[in-house]
């Protein structure tokens, strides 16, 4: 259908996620840890975003990182994305 082609040839394929700010709302609960690597039901915030974007088809993925930025550091190795400071 060509409806179909000219939907696929504007979707996106690329993403960057802006996980840098400080999180101020979130304060008793994220003070040793950034807000994207929270865990709700087993999953941190970030990895189900991943996730999402996974099942859309994006795989092409950028962090953008700046508060904490040390903990994405091990995250990063086990997920393979870009990091970004």
């Amino acid at each position: 259908d060509k409806s179909q082609v000219l939907i696929e040839s504007y979707k996106p394929k690329k993403a960057i996620i802006l996980a840098a700010g400080l999180g101020m709302r979130m304060v008793p609960i994220n003070t040793e840890v950034p807000k994207a690597l929270l865990k709700v039901k087993g999953q941190t915030l970030i990895e189900r975003l991943i996730c999402q974007l996974h099942e859309v088809g994006v795989y092409d993925i950028c962090v953008v990182v700046g508060f904490m930025k040390e903990e994405f550091v091990t995250w990063n190795m086990q997920e393979r994305i870009i990091c970004i400071h």
